[in-house]
């Protein structure tokens, strides 16, 4: 409105009669005035364009901090869980130390039933780890946008979206090659039996399952000739992987005491920690754990239960550290 105005007054006074010099100066000033009034259009699109996108910004600050509150009352709850199961797997074990005189009937109930705590333990565990990452993910990205919000000029703003995009392709490339690396594994073992093989993705990890008969058949610390094969094909791919980790899991059953069970599955992971590095896998991406018989996937009441529950498994994960490096 305000340059239609100014564009009508100047094009009255330049036709009027006037002087071939003021004709001249009052073409000048209309020319003048015009590029003003773009350049007030220009600024006051510019000022709407940044008031829309710092109203956009409080509201995704807004969202983040309901979902923080959400994960904080959520790790709350998971502390409390853990805390009640500490206690019950506590009062179990003083129990166990009460009736060790009891008949071996008694014994091997209790130690089934502290292998089901401690197996609740260990998924309460699990799930408290995972909230907490998620916490941190979550109060990492609310720094980088407090930081965004509060510190002034362009720098420090194209720093912290430098960040947050940094942080983003980490966590779009973890999921990228955990995908690629459970399609090369499947493509390699897929000339095994699903009985005695198996691939599968969950919580962000990937699990390469592995059966007692197949890969030690009744040994702990001798590989078969057809799991050295399978090994031999797990690390073949792995090896292109120098970002990824792998923790090798030996499982027992209830046979036998606790103290046998806990050398025997730690025996079994060493093995095949060795021959994967043997086989070219890098030493410092490989982790051996045994669990003895405490993180049972069915019950061991059955000899088809104790075969499920008799295994080996090759835990891949991405190397969380990279996402504190742009938290930082």
């Amino acid at each position: 409105m305000r340059s239609a105005f100014m564009t009508l007054f100047m094009a009255a006074l330049l036709y009027s009669c006037v002087p071939q010099k003021q004709y001249t100066d009052l073409q000048e000033s209309l020319e003048y005035y015009k590029r003003q009034s773009l350049a007030s259009d220009s600024v006051e699109i510019s000022n709407r364009m940044i008031a829309e996108e710092n109203r956009q910004t409080e509201a995704d600050l807004k969202e983040t901090m309901h979902e923080l509150e959400q994960l904080t009352a959520t790790n709350i709850s998971l502390n409390k869980s853990y805390q009640e199961i500490l206690q019950k797997y506590n009062a179990i074990v003083n129990q166990n130390r009460e009736v060790l005189a009891t008949s071996s009937y008694e014994t091997l109930s209790l130690q089934e039933e502290l292998a089901r705590q401690q197996t609740q333990l260990d998924e309460r565990n699990r799930d408290l780890e995972l909230a907490e990452r998620d916490l941190y993910e979550k109060e990492t990205k609310l720094s980088v946008m407090e930081y965004s919000m509060t510190e002034k000029g362009a720098t420090q703003d194209a720093e912290a979206s430098w960040r947050c995009e940094k942080m983003s392709q980490v966590i779009t490339r973890h999921k990228q090659q955990l995908g690629d690396l459970q399609g090369q594994l499947s493509e390699a073992l897929a000339g095994f039996s699903n009985n005695d093989v198996s691939v599968v993705a969950a919580s962000g990890k990937l699990y390469v399952t592995f059966s007692q008969p197949f890969l030690f058949g009744v040994t702990a610390d001798q590989i078969t000739w057809n799991g050295s094969e399978a090994l031999r094909e797990v690390a073949g791919v792995f090896k292109k992987y120098n970002n990824l980790y792998l923790t090798v899991e030996g499982h027992t059953t209830t046979d036998g005491t606790a103290a046998r069970n806990w050398d025997v599955s730690v025996m079994k992971a060493t093995t095949v920690v060795k021959l994967l590095s043997e086989l070219g896998v890098t030493p410092e991406q490989l982790t051996a754990s045994g669990r003895g018989y405490f993180a049972p996937v069915v019950s061991n009441g059955s000899q088809q239960g104790k075969v499920q529950n008799m295994r080996t498994v090759l835990i891949f994960s991405p190397n969380v550290d990279e996402l504190l490096i742009w938290s930082r």
